[in-house]
Parts: structure tokens; sequence; C-alpha cells
């Protein structure tokens, strides 16, 4: 295939970084592309679209420091939950767990709730961050619990 870009090179199959932009994040991530060997194109192959947006979003993910589709399914299974019975707990629907079993982006505050269900060391962090806020103390021995809101 001729380069869409030049319309001289013949397009080539290469491992290479590309760069993107998802929510503001710009991440760089390395996958199969086409490039154009005479002024450097580069191509997402159609066969390898939802790989490369899984490499994507995965890459976003860790520019972002949230959980990954593996790391939700995890803390799901931790509770020994179902995706229905996750989306209760969490009071979200279950299409938005199956999404995030699959792969799709969560939100910031999705992902915030999800640690704090979830995730006892953060949902720590969070009550002693809401007693801070309240200007209330936060006891660090465990026989005096201060705070709780």
């Amino acid at each position: 295939m001729k380069c869409i870009e030049c319309a001289k090179g013949l397009m080539q199959r290469k491992t290479a970084r590309t760069s993107h932009e998802v929510r503001g994040v710009k991440i760089e991530v390395e996958g199969r592309v086409l490039v154009c060997p005479r002024c450097g194109f580069q191509a997402i192959p159609a066969d390898l679209l939802s790989e490369h947006g899984r490499l994507v979003d995965e890459g976003y993910r860790k520019a972002a420091g949230l959980l990954s589709a593996g790391e939700i399914r995890a803390a799901r299974a931790r509770l020994g939950l179902n995706q229905l019975d996750f989306a209760g707990y969490l009071g979200v629907g279950e299409a938005s767990v199956k999404r995030w079993d699959l792969g799709a982006l969560q939100d910031k505050s999705s992902d915030d709730l999800i640690r704090l269900k979830t995730d006892p060391e953060y949902a720590q962090k969070n009550l002693e961050e809401v007693c801070r806020r309240l200007g209330r103390s936060m006891a660090t021995d465990a026989q005096r619990a201060e705070c709780p809101v």
C-alpha cells in the first residue's frame, strides 16, 4: 500500500512508538503499525485497531493512575461478587462494570469509588483526609477512634 502522506513510499509493518492524547493526557505506546520508509508517516492497520486501542487505554490508565481492567476484576473477585452484585455494591449500572471488565476506561470518580469500596488502605487514607479537612484529629491508635466524621 502506498503512503497516503507522501504517495512515494510503500507502507511496511513495524513495531514503533506512536503518540496519542487521551482526555488531555499525552501518552506514547509501542505496537505494530504501518510506517512509510520515505517520510515516516504512521498508520494503524485495520486488523490491529482494537489491540492498539487497548494499548492506548492501558497507557492512559498508567499515566493517569487509574486501575487497570485486571485490577478492577481482581478487586471484584476479592469481594466474591459477580458483575451484577458488584454494580449494586458500588451503586453503578451493571453495564458499567461489564465495560470496565472488558477494558473500557473508567473516569477518575469511578476509579476513586472502586478504590474506596474495595481497598481498605485507600479508604483509610480517604477517611484521614476527610477528618483533616474537617479540622478533626484522626487517632493513630486503634483503641481511640476519634474523628469518624
